[in-house]
């Protein structure tokens, strides 16, 4: 079944955890996205795990992973109780080091993710052993919001449903009422 999260893109903290308490006033909403961007993986930086210690919340935490090296925010995501760890395939050196990320992920407990970026070729997931536990695609140049949906992610989408017909998807990015439909197919 197809979930929409609401996603928290700020270089402000205390913007972070208004927007967190806003959502926590209503019932159906379990769970929230939020952008760290470092300025370095992409153009923009928001706030960072570190800036959000002490953060208390009900709502399962995504944390999507714009930075260049993700593994040193590990033990900060841990102190605000992420749930979920969206990790760009293109910010480790190598598969080795990303499968290792995942791994450790996996002990220390959290869900974890495997992002890539529009340009990335799915043939990164056939090297992936074992297959990630969701498979992550941007469907708009990542770093800022309001950027347009890229329609070619369809074709992607299309593409890992049939190879991985049992694998949570999760796109992010440019999703309005004009694609959303066609998003929900997959």
């Amino acid at each position: 079944m197809p979930t929409l999260l609401p996603a928290i893109l700020t270089k402000d903290p205390d913007e972070v955890r208004e927007k967190i308490r806003l959502l926590e006033s209503i019932p159906e909403i379990t769970e929230v996205h939020i952008d760290f961007e470092d300025g370095r993986f992409v153009p923009n930086e928001t706030v960072l795990p570190g800036d959000l210690l002490g953060l208390e919340t009900r709502l399962k935490i995504d944390a999507h992973m714009m930075v260049d090296n993700p593994v040193t925010h590990f033990y900060d995501l841990g102190q605000i109780r992420a749930t979920t760890v969206d990790l760009h395939f293109e910010s480790f050196p190598t598969i080795a080091e990303l499968m290792t990320a995942i791994g450790n992920l996996k002990a220390l407990g959290f869900q974890s993710a495997v992002v890539l970026n529009p340009e990335t070729d799915l043939a990164i997931f056939d090297h992936l052993i074992p297959p990630p536990e969701i498979m992550f695609l941007m469907s708009v140049h990542p770093g800022f919001q309001g950027r347009p949906f890229l329609p070619q992610c369809l074709d992607r989408m299309q593409a890992l449903r049939k190879k991985f017909p049992h694998t949570t998807l999760q796109i992010d990015g440019g999703i309005s009422q004009k694609n959303i439909e066609a998003v929900r197919a997959y």
